[in-house]
């Protein structure tokens, strides 16, 4: 599955995934072959399991891509309005600070991009 660019009304430099998460449900439901792996998820939840090395045995192939594509999607478009923003208000130098920080794909996108928009 690949997701399109979030489309925003108002002004295009806002952030919002609502659409993108809803599409994700939309999927999920669609295609009754996840349930079996979010029903094994949310019983290692319910007994407390919480760690990574935990919970991502019970990821198949297609979960898993379902969820890079996801992340693929919101690292494109945080750096895409980032950058038009940049630009837009001809700023010398852009802080990312927070979950955006510590994400590993959506960083080095960010840095390939540093003095873009002078």
């Amino acid at each position: 599955m690949k997701f399109g660019a979030t489309k925003m009304k108002g002004n295009a430099l806002d952030f919002s995934f609502s659409g993108l998460k809803t599409a994700v449900l939309y999927h999920v439901h669609e295609h009754p072959e996840y349930a079996p792996e979010i029903r094994a998820r949310e019983e290692a939840l319910q007994r407390g399991e919480r760690k990574f090395e935990q919970l991502l045995p019970l990821c198949g192939a297609q979960m898993l891509a379902l969820v890079r594509e996801f992340q693929n999607a919101v690292v494109r478009d945080l750096v895409e309005r980032t950058m038009m923003a940049a630009e837009e208000l001809a700023v010398e130098s852009v802080l990312v600070s927070g979950g955006v920080a510590a994400n590993s794909s959506c960083v080095p996108r960010l840095r390939a991009c540093e003095g873009c928009w002078h």
